[in-house]
């Protein structure tokens, strides 16, 4: 399993108006619908890549194309409509190791306010 990071096809973030030529799919129809957590990929039959994020609904029937490392989702929710995005894939490990990388940096910034307010 691979997850997506920031890089290698361009995307834009965009509200409903304005996005990019809509993907293509072989066939038409949608999928049984199962479990998606943010950072889902899902192309509804309009063709537009859709990121699920925090507000992600439980389910989806949609063709899921990419699952977006969890490390990455903090920088596409703060992007702004009309910001370039572009995807590279990255095995699963990769993705896991940048999560853990940045829990260790959230813990040493705790641990420094935390030494801080006390010293106060």
């Amino acid at each position: 399993m691979s997850s997506w990071r920031s890089a290698a096809r361009r995307w834009m973030r965009a509200p409903k108006a304005g996005r990019p030529e809509p993907l293509r799919l072989r066939a038409a129809g949608e999928m049984l619908s199962e479990a998606v957590v943010p950072g889902t990929v899902q192309v509804p039959a309009g063709g537009q890549p859709i990121a699920l994020l925090a507000d992600a609904q439980t389910t989806g029937g949609y063709p899921r194309i990419a699952q977006i490392a969890a490390v990455d989702l903090p920088l596409l929710a703060q992007a702004r409509a009309g910001t370039p995005v572009r995807f590279e894939e990255i095995p699963l490990a990769e993705a896991q190791a940048l999560y853990l990388l940045q829990e260790l940096a959230f813990r040493r910034l705790e641990a420094a306010v935390r030494a801080r307010i006390e010293s106060l």
